[in-house]
């Protein structure tokens, strides 16, 4: 089956967004440098739709981690949360091995993917990205993106980590821990 990312080739904003990692550090939640890798990969990602106002409302997920809403959030609430709580989710409650699997905000590039079908960067909201761009003086910005305004699914920006706004909200992925101990 034909990936929609590069059914017409590689499109002038993928080669953009794709450039933006080449250019800028930018490091995972473990710390590693991250780099966009568009393969398959096994992967559980929370599938509710994007909207611009409202919210999802409290889900097992969501209250597992201490969370009543998935908007406003800043990545020092969420990242505490996932360091405190996410290995016994993906242990208990998941029923997966904490030492292959992680809990994460969804990595951009895995968004990108799955956005088109999911339709998901079609409205004024930012989702928090997994990682941290590294800006001037060893300042460590979130990743966030997928606002329509500013390229939709191509959308890739930085947050201080302090940003509370209920125009970001938060989509959470498990993914094989693997995948951020990539070296370069």
């Amino acid at each position: 089956m034909a990936d929609p990312l590069f059914k017409d080739g590689i499109s002038d904003a993928l080669k953009t967004r794709t450039e933006v990692f080449s250019k800028h550090l930018v490091i995972n939640s473990m710390g590693s440098r991250h780099l966009p890798d568009y393969v398959a990969e096994d992967l559980l990602v929370e599938d509710f739709p994007e909207q611009h106002s409202g919210d999802t409302g409290e889900t097992p997920l969501l209250k597992h981690l201490g969370f009543k809403t998935r908007r406003g959030l800043s990545r020092l609430s969420i990242e505490h949360s996932l360091f405190i709580n996410g290995y016994r989710i993906v242990k208990d409650e998941l029923g997966l091995d904490p030492a292959l699997f992680k809990l994460i905000c969804i990595p951009s590039d895995i968004y990108l993917r799955l956005g088109e079908k999911m339709e998901w960067g079609r409205h004024e909201i930012w989702t928090h990205f997994d990682g941290y761009g590294i800006m001037q003086h060893s300042m460590f910005n979130a990743m966030a993106g997928g606002d329509v305004r500013f390229g939709g699914l191509f959308d890739l920006v930085t947050i201080g980590r302090e940003y509370e706004s209920d125009h970001v909200t938060v989509r959470f992925a498990v993914v094989q821990r693997k995948r951020m101990l990539k070296m370069i």
